[in-house]
């Protein structure tokens, strides 16, 4: 029993993906046992999932909410089950000719993170000595599934930096070279006595605005991920902070048209929020709504009331999303799979993130060619309850 314990574990030392590590996992465990079907059941948000099996047709069995292998998860008990019952509970087994069903909790550290499944080949039960096998190969199998799933986590914040350090080097130098270049320029005019133009002026704040925004993105983006960031809500009146909002965009880009129709009636709305992040939120859509469509092209701006929540919809008229995108907007560092605009791929993640934490929602609806519609959806108080407590709310 131990030599072939030993014989199996010896696979583990080499460097696996995770996918691996499941894979071998449970083809080791089957052979140990001379099982028929095997089966690695992980914990992902809450609920168990068949990370790898050893047939395919094991896919389709879905973990039921209240079966035996959630039931192994939770108590961290081991179970085997005969072969009828089996049946009874997944009538796909009925024609598969099997035997008992053995199935063991996956622990680390004294937590279950999963489940190891194992069914017998037809009329076969399992022997004290084959349970006492995989009893001690469990523990082997879930070091090597951690190491695997760390390996992979190092990997991801090493690429994670090397990104971060390559598009913040090419974003910042941009701007920096607007800075410098419009600085020398006035400096000379300045010698020789000539009129400094508006033009001039107005790229230098840009540029600078644009900087102080990515440097903002950055310390936001690691605040959130250190949990450190500071939200005050106060009630504050949704059209006036669009308003503002707007107008601070349009600094930025003094060129790009934005219409703005306002659907809310009576036009006070009040919300409890916190003003800075909601206009942080409103300007990073609106600087996307401007990266990705044409100059001349304009960004509708709609404020409604929907089902008990104030709705901000924004929507340009550029190059859309790809669906296979959409999915991935708010994640950390994404850029698209189709754009080659400036960007550190910081702002949705930020404004989903802030949306969140207000208890709302951020939708996205796009057409490839014809644009995208952003969506902040969030929850408001009624003019006949406004007796809500207003005091600041820290959290």
């Amino acid at each position: 029993m131990f030599e072939k314990i030993y014989s199996s574990s010896l696979k583990f030392l080499f460097p696996l993906s995770p996918a691996a590590t499941y894979k071998t996992v449970v083809n080791e465990a089957v052979q140990l046992v001379g099982g028929k079907y095997g089966s690695l059941f992980l914990e992902r948000s809450g609920r168990l999932k068949r990370m790898h099996a050893s047939d395919p047709i094991l896919y389709k069995i879905k973990p039921r909410e209240h079966g035996v292998t959630q039931t192994v998860y939770e108590t961290g008990k081991m179970i085997i089950r005969a072969s009828s019952k089996l049946i009874e509970s997944h009538s796909w087994f009925k024609n598969a000719k099997i035997g008992d069903d053995l199935n063991l909790p996956l622990t680390y550290n004294g937590i279950t993170l999963g489940v190891l499944s194992i069914i017998a080949k037809p009329n076969k039960k399992f022997t004290k000595s084959q349970v006492e096998t995989l009893k001690l190969f469990s523990p082997l199998a879930m070091i090597a599934i951690r190491k695997a799933l760390l390996h992979e986590e190092l990997q991801k914040a090493f690429d994670s930096r090397e990104l971060f350090i390559s598009l913040a080097a090419h974003e910042l130098k941009a701007p920096l070279t607007v800075v410098y270049t419009e600085t020398q320029l006035i400096a000379k005019s300045l010698k020789n006595n000539h009129h400094i133009s508006q033009e001039k002026i107005q790229r230098l704040l840009s540029a600078e605005m644009r900087l102080n925004k990515l440097i903002s993105d950055f310390l936001d983006a690691n605040r959130i991920k250190i949990g450190t960031i500071n939200y005050i809500f106060k009630k504050e009146d949704l059209t006036t902070l669009v308003l503002e909002a707007v107008s601070n965009f349009q600094q930025m880009y003094p060129d790009r048209k934005v219409i703005l129709t306002n659907n809310i009636h009576p036009p006070k709305c009040s919300l409890s929020v916190d003003k800075d992040k909601i206009h942080q939120s409103i300007i990073n859509l609106l600087t996307n709504a401007n990266k990705f469509s044409p100059p001349e092209s304009k960004i509708d701006l709609l404020l409604s009331l929907q089902n008990h929540q104030a709705a901000i919809e924004i929507k340009d008229y550029g190059i859309g999303i790809k669906k296979t995108d959409l999915k991935n907007l708010t994640q950390k560092f994404f850029r698209g799979s189709a754009t080659n605009q400036p960007g550190m791929g910081l702002g949705l993640f930020l404004t989903a993130e802030i949306i969140k934490k207000h208890q709302g929602q951020l939708l996205f609806k796009s057409i490839v060619g014809h644009g995208t519609q952003a969506i902040i959806r969030l929850p408001y108080t009624s003019p006949n309850n406004d007796k809500r407590r207003t005091t600041p709310r820290r959290t």
